[in-house]
């Protein structure tokens, strides 16, 4: 009967979808975009840990463009840029792409992906520095000092290990209640810190 083609002819359009995302492995599939930035960060994130760069790549871009004038917001979503940029997938999986079709950062290429993490992470921590996130302030510039450490630049690691240093510190002065997220092996995130900064010799 009419139904049963009908029913027929939706099962085989679903099957062929599912065949068409699987051909092309869509970087868009099940990504919902937001109105909120923050939600838009949040999924980028997930994505990345996926290996999902272009996706992901698309909603940082996005989630920027919704932050308006908010510099914290603005800040995350240049750390979740730099993210992306350091990511795994983005020298296997989608190199390819990228060498083809190049990232929305025009500016970034394969070759100089980790110098423009930093700048990525240094113009987080400039946005950082205009606000009260302590915390933020302090995972960006961690985030910062590994990726000098990893270009074996050992006075920018070390300058973004003391401002690491100096930003836990506000944040438990202003924020005597906080309790900033410590590292395993670590009495405090303080510690954490200092242990580093006598690991790459900078004290």
């Amino acid at each position: 009967d009419m139904n049963h083609a009908k029913e027929e002819l939706d099962m085989e359009k679903i099957g062929l979808s599912a065949i068409a995302l699987l051909l092309c492995g869509c970087s868009a599939a099940g990504v919902v975009k937001s109105n909120d930035p923050w939600q838009n960060l949040a999924q980028a994130d997930v994505l990345i840990e996926h290996g999902r760069a272009t996706a992901a790549e698309k909603l940082i871009v996005e989630a920027r463009n919704l932050c308006k004038e908010d510099a914290v917001c603005h800040a995350m979503a240049d750390r979740e840029y730099a993210l992306l940029l350091l990511s795994s997938s983005v020298g296997s999986t989608w190199a390819e792409h990228y060498k083809e079709q190049g990232f929305i950062d025009q500016t970034v290429n394969l070759q100089n992906r980790t110098i423009k993490a930093a700048a990525y992470l240094e113009q987080a921590a400039t946005q950082l520095n205009t606000t009260t996130a302590y915390d933020k302030l302090s995972n960006v510039q961690l985030l910062k000092a590994s990726v000098y450490q990893e270009l074996q630049d050992q006075k920018s690691t070390c300058s973004s290990l003391a401002q690491a240093l100096t930003a836990y510190q506000d944040n438990l002065r202003h924020n005597p209640g906080a309790a900033p997220q410590g590292v395993d092996g670590y009495a405090s995130l303080g510690d954490y810190i200092i242990a580093r900064q006598k690991a790459v010799r900078c004290m």
